[in-house]
């Protein structure tokens, strides 16, 4: 019997964990003991695999391998795009990982790596509903099938948010010759049918041949069935999604796709027009979907080389939060990473933007918010809030104050957490602790209430608090 190859499962933004805590991390999730771990590491460090970082020309795709000494002594790498590094300690190893969660695999007989956010699936679940414009409140019980992992709900987002992109355009289409019989001829004669049946005819039809285009049947099918797939999307739909789905479900051939059609879809000549290469995205993600082996395992036993799936975990927090806050402060105008320029017109110019920029309607009164997405526990032990994070926010802030003077009021941080509020937190001051500061600075959350609990009750709270905040209410938490 064939030897198992050991999955190394890890959390999300370890690469700022000591050593010690990154590796307890990576031994609970991977839920095998020490010595299984550092067999694993060290096989990737046998293959050179030091470290992983995303080609940002094809983001979900294309992983990057290379020494991890020259990103160490790489001053000017960006550490926001790393995906992995595998580190030693004597005979010790662990994974330090930047913000992408999903899977990178690299064939057989070699340890996979799965990186997941670290919060509960129902509400990862969530946040991927809202990412794809879908507000329906999430079920507790039965919301995600047992075998639905994680990883199948992260290329079930990519999938949607690909389609979501192709919405708009023709579908691949080809030149078929069709035959008809009429008065009116609307291409050439078909000769053979001419002589062998018209002429015989009482009625003096002519039958002819004439070119159409016509959608490729194939695609049609792998579309319509991998949207099938989509248990996030069950709820509620994208509306751009949900007018596609009509048309490939009317246009569907109610035959299920055979493995040689998933297998080879992607080498459908007429993907090769440019008018139709963006349909590949949507149909890789299709193909993984409709194999749901891989999909739940994570593993791949027949590629070459190195693959992923994968995606920015800080993008998703941050247009959830996004969604959340414009579904729900009707009386303000939130804008995602608006574009603030520091230095226009000099060699140093920088373009800077803010996460999320909140502008009243009625008197322009000004908030600036930055998402991060990383574990709070509300506990000064654990440093949760990074200084390097307050003073990018207090950049943000000092620059609208000055631009705005009057109208500039405060600014926050919004993490995920697993802690309830104690209603003793003191998690809001005014600006730099100065008394008489005309603008505040908070510190809010998200609580993930795990898979048995009410996610709009916490999401409730949640914009309670950042109501209180942003009306200038005393007391907010009494």
């Amino acid at each position: 019997m064939a030897k198992e190859t050991l999955s190394l499962k890890t959390t999300i933004y370890t690469q700022f964990y000591d050593f010690d805590f990154s590796r307890k991390i990576l031994i609970k999730e991977s839920k095998k003991n020490d010595s299984k771990i550092d067999e694993a590491c060290k096989k990737l460090l046998d293959k050179k695999m030091y470290f992983a970082s995303l080609d940002t020309s094809n983001q979900f795709e294309l992983i990057k391998l290379d020494n991890y000494g020259a990103l160490k002594n790489d001053s000017s790498s960006d550490r926001e795009k790393l995906i992995f590094r595998i580190e030693q300690k004597n005979d010790k190893y662990t994974i330090s990982t930047g913000l992408y969660c999903g899977m990178v695999y690299f064939g057989e007989k070699i340890p996979s790596i799965e990186i997941t956010t670290g919060v509960s699936e129902l509400f990862f679940k969530r946040i991927l509903n809202y990412c794809c414009g879908i507000y329906a409140d999430t079920s507790v019980k039965g919301s995600t099938s047992e075998n639905e992992s994680i990883y199948s709900l992260l290329i079930q987002y990519l999938f949607l948010m690909s389609l979501r992109k192709v919405a708009s355009k023709s579908f691949p289409k080809r030149y078929i010759t069709e035959k008809d019989r009429g008065y009116d001829i609307k291409g050439e004669i078909d000769i053979e049918d001419y002589v062998n049946n018209d002429i015989l005819m009482f009625d003096k039809k002519i039958t002819y041949k004439y070119q159409t285009m016509k959608d490729i049947q194939n695609i049609i099918d792998v579309l319509y069935e991998a949207t099938k797939k989509c248990e996030i999307s069950k709820s509620s739909e994208l509306p751009e999604v949900s007018r596609l789905k009509i048309y490939l479900k009317d246009n569907y051939s109610h035959k299920k796709c055979s493995k040689g059609v998933i297998k080879n879809i992607l080498k459908e000549k007429v993907l090769l027009n440019s008018l139709y290469s963006d349909f590949k995205r949507p149909l890789q993600y299709a193909q993984v979907l409709l194999n749901n082996d891989d999909l739940n395992s994570g593993k791949n036993t027949k590629i070459n080389g190195v693959s992923g799936y994968l995606i920015d975990a800080s993008f998703l927090w941050e247009m959830y939060l996004y969604n959340l806050l414009r579904l729900n402060l009707q009386d303000w105008n939130v804008n995602a990473q608006t574009v603030i320029s520091f230095y226009d017109g000099t060699f140093y110019h920088k373009n800077n933007r803010p996460d999320l920029v909140l502008i009243n309607k009625k008197n322009g009164r000004i908030f600036v918010f930055d998402a991060k997405f990383k574990s709070m526990r509300f506990d000064k032990e654990y440093e949760d809030v990074d200084n390097n994070d307050i003073r990018q926010l207090h950049a943000y802030s000092y620059y609208y104050s000055l631009k705005n003077k009057d109208n500039f009021c405060g600014a926050a941080l919004i993490y995920p957490t697993k802690v309830s509020y104690d209603k003793h937190t003191n998690n809001v001051d005014q600006m730099y602790s100065i008394d008489d500061a005309p603008a505040k600075f908070g510190v809010f959350a998200v609580c993930d209430p795990g898979n048995d609990g009410s996610i709009k009750e916490q999401e409730n709270e949640f914009i309670r608090r950042i109501k209180s905040f942003i009306d200038g209410k005393e007391g907010l938490y009494d």
